[in-house]
C-alpha cells in the first residue's frame, strides 16, 4: 500500500474530429471535454479514492481547424495527489491512443493502451499483457449495470462519483474560458450522499 500522494499522467491521442462531427456539438455530444475527458477524470478519481478540489486547463490555439480539443489539464485532489491529463487531436491516429503513468511511494505503474501493464518497484519490473485485444472493461461494465438494474448487485458507480466527475469537467471548461485555476465546488446535497471511496467525508 502507498500512503503518500500520487502523481498521475494520462495522455490521450484522441484523433481529429471536424467541428461538424456530432461529438463537437454541444447539444448531442457535449464537446470532447464533457463527452470524453470525463472518463479520464473518473479513472483518476477511482484510482485515488479522492475528490478533485481544483483544476487548471490550457489549450492550443486552434486556428479554426480544431475545437478546443488539444488540452492540458492539471487536477489537484483532496489528499494532495495531482493528475495531469493531456488530450490531443493533432497527432497521428496510428500512434497508441492511451498511456497512463502513476508514480508514488518509490513505485511506478504504467498502462499502455489497456493491453500492457508494467509495475516497477525496488528495481524490479512485472509485466502483464493482453495477448489478443484491448480490454477497457466494457463487457464487465454492462454486466455490472445489468445486475444493478435487476437488483442482484449494488449500483456499480456511486452517484457522488458521477456528480463529482460531471462538476469537474464543467470546471475544466470554465478554466479554459477564464484562463486560470478554478476550484471544484460541491453542492450541499452531496453531503447526504455516500462518500467517495476512501474520502471519508460522510458515513
Amino acid at each position: 500500500d502507498i500512503s503518500e500522494p500520487l502523481m498521475i499522467t494520462y495522455r490521450i491521442n484522441g484523433g481529429y474530429f471536424s467541428r461538424e462531427h456530432w461529438t463537437q456539438d454541444r447539444n448531442s455530444g457535449g464537446g470532447r471535454i464533457i463527452g470524453e475527458v470525463c472518463h479520464f477524470v473518473d479513472f483518476m478519481t477511482f484510482v485515488l479514492g479522492e475528490k478533485p478540489v481544483s483544476v487548471q486547463a490550457h489549450s492550443l490555439s486552434d486556428g479554426h481547424l480544431y475545437n478546443g480539443d488539444n488540452v492540458s489539464i492539471t487536477i489537484e485532489f483532496g489528499d494532495g495527489s495531482v493528475g495531469n491529463i493531456v488530450y490531443v487531436a493533432n497527432g497521428d491516429e496510428s500512434f497508441e491512443k492511451e498511456r497512463i503513468e502513476i508514480f508514488g511511494g518509490g513505485q511506478v505503474a504504467v498502462i499502455n493502451g489497456f493491453r500492457r501493464l508494467d509495475l516497477i518497484a525496488k528495481g524490479k519490473r512485472k509485466t502483464y499483457k493482453s495477448s489478443w485485444r484491448t480490454d477497457k472493461g466494457h463487457a464487465s461494465e454492462w454486466k455490472a449495470f445489468t445486475n444493478a438494474l435487476q437488483g442482484t448487485h449494488e449500483q456499480p458507480i456511486p452517484i457522488a462519483d458521477i456528480v463529482t466527475t460531471t462538476l469537474t469537467t464543467f470546471m475544466i471548461e470554465e478554466s479554459l474560458r477564464i484562463g486560470r485555476k478554478v476550484d471544484v465546488g460541491y453542492p450541499v446535497f452531496l453531503e447526504n450522499i455516500p462518500a467517495l471511496r476512501g474520502s471519508g467525508d460522510t458515513e
